[in-house]
Order: C-alpha cells, then structure tokens, then sequence
C-alpha cells in the first residue's frame, strides 16, 4: 500500500476513537477501487482486528445504486436489529465524532468518503455447497425473513424485475450486424425473458408483505467447523420478499462445484427449500419462484454484459453468440429442474 492508505487509514480511525501508528499496526488492502470505486481494509490496531470500509462519495450520485447516502445509516443500525435476532452478522464500532453510524473524511485530493468500522470476523468461504451448508443457509434465510419490519427503516422494497424489464428492453433496441438466424434465436431468447419476467411479476396473496434481505451470496458467508460465523455485507440491506430472496439462495447454494460452475444439485435446493420451511407458500409462488430463479442465473447482470459486448462488437462470429444464448439455455433448464417435482 502506498503512504496515502496509511494516511487515510490513520484519519478514518481516529474517527471511532482509534489511535493508529502505520509504523506498529498492521493494514491489508482488501480490496481497493471495485466496481463502485470503495476501499476494504482489515485492521489490526492494539492487538484488536478491524474490517473498516471507505465508501466514495460519488458512489451514491449513480441512480442505478440501491442505496443512497440516506440509507447507509439506516443499513447500519439494521445490522444492530439483525443481530439482536441472533444473526452473526459483523458488529459495528459506533464513531466517536459522529452521532451517524458512519463518518466522514476527505483525502488530500478532496475525495469524501463516508467511513464504516466493523471488529473482524475470521473464517471461510464455502463455494462447492455440501448438504450440511444448504441446509444452514436454508434455515438462515427463514431466520432473516422471519424478523418483524420495523417501522424505524424506510427501506424501499427491491423489485429484480424493474431491472430485468430495463435490460430486456435495452438488448432488444441494440443494432446489430448479426445474421437472421441469430437475430432470431436472440429473439426466441428475449421472448423467453418477457414470459418469466411476466411470471415473476404475478405474486399471491402469500408474498406481498416485505422482509428484511441482504446479499447472502457465498463470498458473504464467512464460516467456522461448519458453522456459519459471519455475515459481511450491509450495502445491500433493505426490503424484499421470500421467494424473490428464496430464488437468489437457491442459485447460489444449490452449486456443488463452486461459483465458476453452473452445475447444480435437486438435492442441495430441496435442503434448502425444507430448512426453510415451504408450508406458507401455494402453488402459484413456486411457479413465480421457478421464473425468478430462471432469471437469477440466465439474464442476470453478467449475462447481460456479455451478451451486449457480443453484439456490438462488429468481428464477433455468429457462432460465439449462439454458444453464449445455448450455454444459458442449458443453465435455465438445470435450474427449474432444481424444482421439478
């Protein structure tokens, strides 16, 4: 790391009431200027471990963000609330210069960054899921959704499907140079989108009331002998519903071969579809929970990237393009056989 982290890192703390000397503590750059342009460091001060983020400002000047710079204090008191139900979710240090959850601090180039300070959790990722992780994931979930909202939080209720519309609309505008059979098996694919999308859009009288939901993707998941010990993200925190959630789990925890493969096991949804405990639903939510989950995995945020970076590039073949729709065909068709019954 360059002296300027240590910098940034010495203010930052200093904020929670944290005396940090570069020359007898310990930083490690976890992650520095993703996708949305944070900093990740853990922290070891006075034999204490930290995780401190450093969220830019200009994160939340983007419409398409989730949350805005309002609702980051809101996420961070609702991680007091998700823990006081028992979830192992990362303990946050309250700032000492602050009354927010947060501080804020400015770089020596005039950056603003908004600061964040959990005490560290160690463990693991599990990425190739067992019976034994679903199973606990499964009963996770339910243990999430299951607690009361709160009217303290004004969270808006996230709907996947306003994005899906955006995408399906966008990709079906793009002037391409491909040939008519692959305009038309990209069409037969859009097609495919609207009509799970029309699906997903249909809820029952079951699923209308919102829960409290995080991004519990398994590089969320921080486990120990087994056991899940920590749950690491808050940027995504606020309302949603059980089968649109219960959809997100399914994709990711029903993986038996790690996050790089779509292979998935019937076994491994069924744990985690009885550990949470499916009674309270009726046929027409599995039939919305098989479209949201199609979608969850076959036009999803990647999909979407390559399939337009496929078409607007003018020396792609026709024959990467029919590969990438028929790889996420055969990924949809293993998905809803997750819930073939």
């Amino acid at each position: 790391m360059c002296p300027e982290d240590n910098q940034l890192i010495s203010l930052a703390l200093s904020r929670f009431g944290i005396s940090y000397d570069s020359a007898l503590d310990h930083s490690i750059s976890l992650s520095t200027f993703g996708i949305h342009g944070d900093k990740h460091y853990r922290i070891i001060c006075n034999s204490n471990a930290y995780s401190l983020r450093l969220l830019a400002d200009d994160r939340y000047s983007s419409e398409t963000e989730l949350a805005s710079a309002s609702d980051l204090n809101q996420q961070l008191y609702a991680t007091d609330r998700i823990r006081a139900h028992g979830l192992p979710f990362m303990k946050r240090v309250q700032p000492t210069t602050d009354s927010n959850t947060f501080s804020m601090i400015q770089d020596d180039a005039g950056q603003a960054w908004r600061c964040v300070l959990f005490d560290w959790i160690d463990g693991t990722h599990i990425t190739a899921q067992t019976k034994s992780s679903a199973s606990k994931m499964g009963a996770l979930l339910r243990q999430l959704h299951d607690i009361p909202v709160d009217s303290q939080f004004s969270f808006p209720v996230v709907d996947h499907t306003v994005a899906y519309q955006k995408w399906h609309h966008d990709l079906s505008k793009v002037d391409t140079v491909i040939t008519s059979i692959e305009q038309q098996r990209l069409d037969h694919y859009l097609d495919l989108v609207q009509f799970h999308i029309y699906q997903a859009q249909s809820r029952s009288k079951n699923d209308v009331l919102p829960v409290l939901s995080t991004d519990l993707n398994a590089l969320n998941i921080l486990w120990k002998n087994d056991h899940i010990v920590g749950i690491v993200d808050h940027e995504h925190i606020g309302y949603s519903d059980r089968i649109q959630d219960l959809a997100w789990i399914l994709k990711w925890y029903a993986r038996n071969e790690g996050i790089h493969s779509f292979s998935v096991s019937p076994e491994l949804a069924q744990t985690i579809l009885g550990n949470y405990d499916m009674n309270i639903f009726d046929h027409n939510d599995f039939v919305r929970l098989k479209s949201l989950l199609w979608l969850s995995g076959c036009f999803n945020f990647h999909f979407v990237r390559q399939t337009f970076n496929l078409l607007s590039d003018s020396i792609v073949s026709n024959e990467e393009l029919s590969n990438h729709l028929e790889r996420y065909r055969q990924r949809g068709k293993a998905l809803l056989s997750l819930l073939a019954s």
